[in-house]
This record gives structure tokens, C-alpha cells and sequence, in this order.
């Protein structure tokens, strides 16, 4: 029975990757909330990084003044949502963990540094974060009331399948304040 269970998973694990990839492939941009699933899909069952490497370097790419990424690039109309540029850094440190290419990581260390930087300017007495520019999106989650979704960003952060210190552990690249005075 569980190896049926498991042919069934993988089966259907598939299906969906094919039909996830083919839709990420024939959008004009991608969001960067979408894309970190798309590619930790990708990375368990191809084990190829090559989409990743081009959507990390495209949202690296549309790194604003601000220091947030766009939440979708390539675009001609920029959209910022603070929270994407936070998913951006964990499809770093995804790849980091999947791959363990460490100068392709450091190469995105100063954007990094410049998304960080944004959050820690906008910490207020609470040790919150607010009064962020009116141009960026406060966007956390789907409202599950608007019929669009029954999932929550909520629920799974709290799941055993995230666990950021458990990750943060494994990937020290990925702890800011571990690089604070590293070269």
C-alpha cells in the first residue's frame, strides 16, 4: 500500500510540476510569491536549476531604489509587495541549500543586504514593521473569504514543512547577521 501511495504522489507530483512549469514558462514576467514554489517543485523532482537561476537573476535585476524587488519582473509597470522581496531571499537560500553554489549565492549578497536594509529602516518602537511608502503593497496573504484560495501563508509557516530555524542553521549564508562582518 505505501508503495502504491508513493507511485500516486510522484505521479501526480509530475502532472503538476509539467503544468506549473508550462505556465511559469509562458508568462511574460513571473511573481517571485509563485516562483519559490515553482522551484523548490522543480529542484525535488529534476533536480535542474537552470529556470531558477534566470528568475533569481531577473528578480535581482528589478531591485528598485527602495532596495525591494519588484514582486513581478520582467514587467513595464513595477509592482512592489514588501513581503516578495522577502520570498526572493529564500529562493536564494533555497538554491544555496538545493545546489550549494556559493558564489552564485554571494552574488546577490548586496541586493540582499539591499532588501534587509528597507525592512530594518521601517522597524518601529514595536519592533514592527510600518509606514512603509505608499508604492508598496502590504500584502501578507489570500483572504480566504475571497473565494480565491483556501490555502494560508499562515498555516504553513507554522506546518513542520517550514521551519526558518532549522534552515537558517543549515545555511549560513542566509543569516544576515552572520555576514555582518564577513568579507
Amino acid at each position: 500500500m505505501d508503495t502504491q501511495i508513493v507511485r500516486s504522489t510522484n505521479s501526480s507530483s509530475k502532472y503538476c510540476l509539467k503544468f506549473v512549469i508550462e505556465q511559469a514558462s509562458n508568462l511574460s514576467y513571473r511573481y517571485s510569491g509563485d516562483s519559490r514554489q515553482v522551484g523548490l517543485f522543480h529542484y525535488l523532482l529534476s533536480g535542474d536549476d537552470r529556470l531558477m537561476r534566470q528568475t533569481l537573476r531577473n528578480f535581482a535585476a528589478s531591485v528598485t531604489f527602495e532596495g525591494l524587488t519588484q514582486s513581478r519582473f520582467p514587467s513595464h509597470v513595477p509592482q512592489l509587495i514588501a513581503g516578495f522581496s522577502l520570498y526572493w531571499i529564500l529562493q536564494v537560500c533555497d538554491h544555496h541549500l538545493y545546489f550549494g553554489d556559493t558564489p552564485f549565492a554571494r552574488s546577490f549578497l548586496p541586493r540582499i543586504d539591499g532588501v534587509l536594509d528597507f525592512f530594518s529602516a521601517h522597524v518601529d518602537e514595536k519592533g514592527l514593521i510600518s509606514g512603509l511608502p505608499d508604492d508598496v503593497w502590504q500584502y501578507v496573504d489570500w483572504v480566504t473569504t475571497w473565494g480565491t484560495s483556501n490555502f494560508s501563508i499562515s498555516e504553513f509557516c507554522t506546518s513542520e514543512l517550514f521551519a526558518p530555524e532549522a534552515f537558517l542553521k543549515e545555511n549560513p549564508i542566509c543569516r544576515h547577521d552572520s555576514r555582518a562582518n564577513s568579507p
